[in-house]
């Protein structure tokens, strides 16, 4: 099982995944020969959405755990599964958007609410042995040590270090394979373009 934390650029690729997302039928929700899954929190306050080709029949939507009535409903919509029938058998995708990180960590227990519910996720399809690869927008700084990403900014922030935390205690690692990206004068984190280390046979 891997982590797959990325941001997409769709050209040929099967999926794409999108977080921010503003309105549940905002126009760009929709991506030409696509297809989509989404979550959204109350209007304007954002959400998320995998994409798939019109192509691809081997797709379905998975809603994870089921957290009607629970006090942490709301969170679950932060993230959204779909399951893919590989050759080599099936396998989750998720994207995921946690709080973003702010000096006095006003969204620490928020997202550890949402790694909580991954958890319950990642149990679920573990016991009938559906690998998952889990992607988005953590809002994490982990660093460049040992337990970080080799040439990344050296800082390491608290969602860093619950996503880390997470990996270890899962099993789980954080795939990365670009050494260094820039958008204009923004520097990103090496965290924010992943790779997985094999191929999806889809």
């Amino acid at each position: 099982n891997v982590i797959l934390t990325t941001e997409h650029h769709v050209g040929k690729a099967p999926f794409a995944d999108m977080t921010y997302t503003t309105m549940k039928d905002h126009p760009k929700l929709k991506v030409k020969g696509f297809q989509s899954a989404s979550k959204h929190r109350e209007k304007n306050s954002g959400g998320v959405a995998i994409h798939w080709r019109n192509t691809m029949t081997n797709v379905t939507i998975w809603e994870g755990q089921d957290l009607s009535g629970t006090n942490i409903e709301e969170i679950g919509l932060n993230r959204c599964w779909i399951k893919v029938n590989c050759e080599e058998g099936p396998v989750a995708l998720c994207v995921v958007y946690m709080g973003t990180q702010t000096t006095r960590d006003e969204n620490g227990e928020h997202n550890e609410k949402l790694f909580s519910i991954l958890d319950k996720d990642c149990d679920l399809l573990k016991g009938k042995g559906i690998p998952a690869i889990i992607f988005g927008d953590f809002n994490g700084w982990i660093g460049d040590g040992q337990e970080g990403i080799e040439g990344n900014r050296k800082e390491v922030n608290l969602n860093g270090e619950r996503l880390m935390q997470w990996c270890q205690r899962r099993g789980k690692h954080i795939v990365q394979r670009e050494s260094r990206v820039t958008r204009g004068q923004r520097e990103l984190s090496l965290i924010h373009i992943s790779e997985p280390t094999r191929p999806l046979y889809i």
